[in-house]
Parts: structure tokens; sequence; C-alpha cells
């Protein structure tokens, strides 16, 4: 096994994402988990509690924030109501509540194949 070609991803993909068909005519733009704003963010927020154990409440609140700003980075085809939403990292923090959807950006977030998608694309057209 080639370790360099197995195991290296794209970084500027890893931090200003990809963008993902996840069905239904929605595609998520999705930067990598612990991508270097990620970080930036989560220790910053994470700061002025660095003494304290966060109950699972505050500690979902901050990394809900951290992911609306730095992994799930925008969308096409998301819908409410029957209307067009755009994204915002307000929209996106109320979206990363719903367990479900937070847990597939997580989910694409954390998957190197997903930052190694272009560099494939690339190898099948030749």
């Amino acid at each position: 096994m080639d370790i360099t070609k197995t195991f290296t991803t794209d970084k500027s993909l890893e931090n200003n994402g990809v963008w993902v068909d996840i069905g239904g005519g929605t595609k998520l733009c999705v930067a990598r988990m612990y991508n270097d704003r990620y970080n930036e963010l989560l220790r910053g927020a994470m700061k002025p509690h660095k003494r304290q154990v966060l109950d699972s409440e505050s500690s979902l609140e901050i990394m809900v924030d951290v992911e609306a700003r730095s992994i799930l980075i925008g969308w096409e085809g998301v819908t409410a109501d029957d209307k067009d939403v755009p994204y915002s990292i307000e929209t996106a923090k109320e979206y990363l509540h719903i367990r479900d959807f937070r847990k597939l950006v997580l989910e694409i977030a954390s998957s190197m194949e997903t930052y190694k998608a272009q560099e494939l694309e690339a190898g099948e057209k030749n």
C-alpha cells in the first residue's frame, strides 16, 4: 500500500469545503472535521471554560456554533414549507440541532474520501 497516495487529502478542500449531493436536489458544502478554522474557533470558544466541566446542553451549543461557522459552510436546494432557505450561519445552527441532519454533516466531514474526491475524479477521466 502506498501510504502517501492512500492517506493524502487536499488541504484546500478540507478548509474550503466540498459540495456533496445528499439527494432530493440538495447539496451541502462541507469542510473537513478538524479543519484549520474549526480548530481555531473551538479553541476560542472553549477558552472561557477551560477550568469548567460543561453540561451537555452547553457543550452542544458550543459545538453547533463552531460547526455552523467552520464545517457546514453552504447549501443549495434546502427548503422549508416548499420555500428555498438561503444559507446563513444562524439557519445552519438551527438545522444542526436536528440530530440526524447533524450526524449526516459530521459523517461527510469526517470522511477522508470526501476530500480526495476531486483527485479521484481527475484520475478517472484520464
